[in-house]
């Protein structure tokens, strides 16, 4: 009668184990789903006229994103334009990313992450301005600072984690920023289609990184 119920105590174990995988690529999944929802709203947005955000960047720079998610800012996002409000929720939600690893890695760790994601997103809002504006040597310059934005990600995460191997990284990171490119230029020149298209593989690049980053936090972590 006990190895019945051993094999039925082992099953349930299992299943438990499956469960909680499931819920932490879930969780990781809607994150970066998230991620690039918000960056598409404030992409769309940003190439119609400057949002006040941009303003604000181009004149505070890293000062903006602890002024943005303080309590009381959020409370205006309601009554903020489509751009402004996409930026607000495009902060918090790196601090949200930020504080997934916290509870593997700890709070100076999760804070290194959630600054870098932050510098990320305010390059962003500077490269749609000179596109925006046709400034193609601020453009540029941007550009080269995305890119070395997305390796420092990378090589950050590779640090924590060996199971998030850093080439890897770089090399999806680069081509989400590659493809965000390709879909403000499909916008900018009205190719629907491409505009829809790019969306698709954004999402499909995003939930690849987001399956990196719990697959890599399952093994550096395995369930006992």
């Amino acid at each position: 009668m006990s190895e019945p119920h051993r094999g039925s105590q082992a099953s349930g174990q299992a299943s438990s184990e499956s469960s909680a995988s499931g819920s932490e690529h879930s969780s990781m999944r809607q994150l970066w789903s998230d991620q690039v929802h918000l960056t598409r709203r404030y992409v769309i947005e940003a190439l119609g006229g400057a949002p006040v955000s941009e303003l604000l960047v181009r004149a505070l720079g890293e000062a903006v994103p602890p002024i943005a998610t303080a309590p009381g800012v959020r409370d205006l996002v309601p009554h903020l334009g489509p751009g402004d409000a996409a930026a607000v929720h495009l902060l918090e939600n790196v601090e949200a990313i930020g504080d997934a690893i916290a509870p593997y890695f700890g709070k100076e760790a999760a804070t290194e992450l959630t600054h870098l994601l932050r510098e990320h997103i305010l390059i962003a809002v500077q490269l749609v301005s000179a596109a925006r504006s046709g400034d193609i040597s601020k453009l540029n310059f941007e550009d080269e600072r995305w890119t070395a934005n997305a390796d420092q990600i990378a090589d950050l995460l590779n640090g924590l984690n060996e199971f998030w191997p850093s080439e890897d990284l770089a090399r999806r990171l680069h081509l989400l920023l590659q493809l965000t490119k390709d879909e403000a230029v499909a916008r900018v020149t009205g190719d629907v289609d491409g505009d829809l298209r790019t969306f698709d593989r954004i999402y499909s690049e995003a939930m690849g990184i987001a399956d990196v980053l719990t697959n890599g936090l399952l093994r550096k972590f395995p369930r006992s």
